[in-house]
């Protein structure tokens, strides 16, 4: 039957979501301080930090395939009220995590010189670049295992120690940012540039890191052991990774189609490089709240789920659709008003500003487009239903989206433009397409929790 949504809803939902707000722009901002402060030193290094950032990213999917699993997994289990097997749920994460985050680690550290080389960077972008993949890559442990104790916290409810926690981590990071980047001469700290950035990143991972293991182990779940392991919980584990591997197939799909685009805009120049970068830390803050949204929305759809409440979580998506949409266009309206002071904080080039005040009206389409994707995407794989979203990624990214990029932006000569139309057009089409995947109601079966 088809109810009115309860008020009590809607007032839970931001109760869970302006926490993540918080979180998620804080998360955010640990990249664009480096950006930001980066630029400050030196544009070229700039450049190359938001290309070695997009690897990492890569890396960053690969943890989130446990941690997707396991937070949609112990919600629905949250809901069904089988908290037996939450803790079980929680140390497998952590486990397969920390094996994970290792040899990422190890990876990038050996590798990123080759993998940013193949992104056609050279010189002292390619040795800025190297230098920063390198140390941030020696956090990948920190970020993996803080991935997998967030999204348990989350899947709880416990929104604000995430919050906290990253709050805390971005403080570090922004006063050892300016330290190590430019030097204390007081304190006899030389300037370490890029090099400085990484570290402060790498510092702030790992106070992460240990705020969100001492809250979970003493206070979210004393009862965690490795002894939980024991026997190994298959059923667990292939559940788990029934809606991982897919839950992030799209993202992987998307990171995957972008580093290609990359290679295009790096092959038009090093000014639509550095506006990608610069224009791209911005527009991260524009669905900013899109996500914190989306990721409360994929709590109360999972726990829904597990309750078998389909009409709530078809209200609760519609609803948090509607207010992230809302919230979508009017931050970018917001930017495009202000993008020339706001650039100021990057560059004075004129040339790039120029482009960027081109480029920021295209993103409307972008970003609307990219808030449907969003929060349809986290609604359907809260839900079970985590193999459609990952297929039409793959099928508009690799056979729409990159021919388009090409053409438009190389063969005709549009430049970046051409680039950030047709990144706009897969943004829009695959925001309608999980729209309609929604309202056929199809994914009503596909729970991974029978209660």
């Amino acid at each position: 039957m088809n109810v009115k949504l309860d008020p009590i809803l809607k007032k839970r939902l931001f109760q869970i979501a302006w926490p993540l707000f918080i979180e998620t722009a804080l998360l955010l901002l640990i990249g664009s301080v480096d950006t930001v402060m980066v630029a400050r030193y030196s544009n070229d290094a700039s450049g190359a930090v938001g290309v070695a950032n997009q690897i990492i990213s890569i890396f960053n999917i690969l943890f989130m395939i446990i941690s997707v699993g396991s937070g949609i997994l112990a919600s629905q289990f949250i809901g069904a009220k089988m908290t037996g097997n939450v803790s079980k749920i929680t140390m497998l994460s952590i486990f397969l995590n920390l094996i994970i985050g290792i040899i990422s680690g190890a990876i990038l550290f050996l590798f990123s010189r080759t993998f940013l080389g193949w992104l056609h960077l050279e010189g002292d972008l390619l040795e800025y670049g190297t230098t920063y993949a390198k140390i941030v890559g020696a956090a990948s442990v920190f970020q993996a295992v803080s991935l997998s104790m967030s999204a348990i916290v989350r899947g709880y409810g416990h929104t604000k120690i995430a919050m906290k926690a990253s709050l805390t981590a971005n403080l570090v990071n922004v006063v050892l940012n300016y330290i190590l980047i430019f030097g204390v001469d007081f304190l006899h700290i030389p300037s370490m540039g890029v090099a400085g950035a990484a570290i402060a990143t790498l510092v702030s991972k790992a106070i992460n890191f240990a705020i969100l293991s001492r809250v979970l182990f003493r206070s979210v779940d004393p009862n965690l052991s490795i002894r939980l392991l024991r026997p190994f919980p298959r059923d667990l584990f292939r559940k788990m990774m029934r809606i991982g591997f897919p839950g992030v197939g799209e993202n992987m799909s998307y990171n995957a189609s972008q580093l290609v685009i990359t290679s295009f805009v790096t092959t038009i120049g090093t000014v639509a490089l550095k506006t990608k970068t610069f224009f791209g830390t911005i527009s991260s803050f524009i669905y900013a709240f899109t996500l914190a949204i989306a990721n409360a929305t994929g709590v109360m759809v999972a726990q829904f789920t597990g309750e078998e409440k389909f009409d709530e979580s078809d209200k609760i998506t519609r609803f948090g659709l509607k207010w992230a949409s809302i919230i979508t266009v009017g931050a970018t309206l917001g930017v495009a008003l202000g993008i020339v002071p706001i650039m100021g904080l990057f560059t004075e080039d004129g040339e790039i500003i120029a482009l960027v005040q081109k480029i920021v009206w295209i993103d409307f389409a972008l970003e609307l487009g990219r808030a449907m994707n969003i929060l349809l995407g986290v609604a359907l794989k809260s839900s079970g239903d985590v193999v459609f979203p990952v297929t039409m990624a793959v099928i508009v990214s690799w056979t729409i989206v990159i021919p388009l990029a090409f053409v438009f932006g190389i063969l005709l000569s549009w430049g970046l433009l051409g680039i950030w139309i047709a990144l706009a057009g897969d943004e829009m089409i695959r925001g309608f397409i999980l729209l309609g995947r929604w309202w056929s109601k199809k994914w009503q079966n596909r729970s991974f929790v029978k209660n």
